[in-house]
């Protein structure tokens, strides 16, 4: 499965860019909790045109392609929580107990040329969104059973985008009226190396990595020189290819008001 994804998405990426494009939100409250989403945003890929073009290429290469049923387009609007997922799906934590915090929408509509797929942690403090993070590839045990709900959604490896995935060390600090985020290391030194993360890497050309900040009480001051203040909201974008190769600098301060 994943190969001939890999593949599909070489041909996509030689027509069009921007094919995947990440949003980061964090909500936060007074007391240092709050919501945390990141949102993979693979609608390019549904467009019919693109869906068109990848058919005719597999056919090219010989991939074996799951034939179209009759019938309406296929529609998907679904929530999962991960506490209630089988247990031969989920991936083994440190933390067995994390999995209560964690739940997954995923939505794919034909007739409205939407794939999305929403991580959504409910933290109590900075250290869980750290650990949601590192541990992003283990959520789920395997991606490559169509079984699997994100699998059969061509996910996974979700975390390989993000340079923090399987790295220990602190993103986030948040205390009462500030909230810190480092700058993400950079890469080992094998990313050049590896086939899939080269390929991946030629995909993700021209791709957006937006993170949106949500405050309880107005922003007095962000030091990130690309963030948007609005109120309440910061919103600093960048490139998600940058992000990937660790250069792309998303760290920032923000002094905000508790109310």
């Amino acid at each position: 499965m994943k190969k001939i994804l890999f593949t599909l998405f070489i041909a996509a990426s030689m027509t069009f860019t921007s094919c995947i494009n990440i949003l980061e939100e964090m909500f936060l409250n007074k007391d240092g909790s709050g919501k945390y989403a990141m949102t993979i945003d693979m609608s390019a890929l549904m467009e019919e045109s693109t869906r068109e073009m990848l058919k005719g290429f597999a056919q090219e290469e010989g991939a074996e392609m799951p034939e179209e049923e009759d019938g309406p387009p296929m529609e998907m609007d679904t929530m999962i929580l991960f506490k209630d997922m089988p247990a031969e799906m989920r991936g083994e934590l440190s933390r067995p107990d994390f999995y209560d915090k964690v739940a997954m929408k995923m939505v794919a509509s034909e007739s409205e040329e939407i794939m999305k797929v929403t991580f959504q942690l409910d933290f109590d403090n900075a250290d869980d969104i750290d650990y949601f993070l590192k541990n992003m590839d283990k959520l789920m045990a395997s991606t490559d059973d169509e079984d699997n709900p994100l699998g059969a959604m061509g996910g996974g490896g979700m975390g390989g985008m993000l340079p923090s995935a399987g790295k220990d060390y602190r993103l986030f600090d948040i205390s009462k009226k500030l909230l810190k985020r480092y700058k993400a290391p950079a890469p080992a030194e094998n990313l050049e190396e590896d086939e899939n993360m080269a390929m991946l890497k030629m995909f993700m050309t021209g791709a957006e990595y937006t993170t949106i900040y949500h405050f309880p009480g107005k922003v007095k001051s962000a030091t990130n020189p690309n963030a948007k203040v609005d109120g309440k909201t910061v919103t600093i974008k960048g490139d998600l290819l940058e992000m990937m190769e660790g250069k792309a600098d998303m760290s920032t301060e923000v002094k905000f008001k508790k109310k």
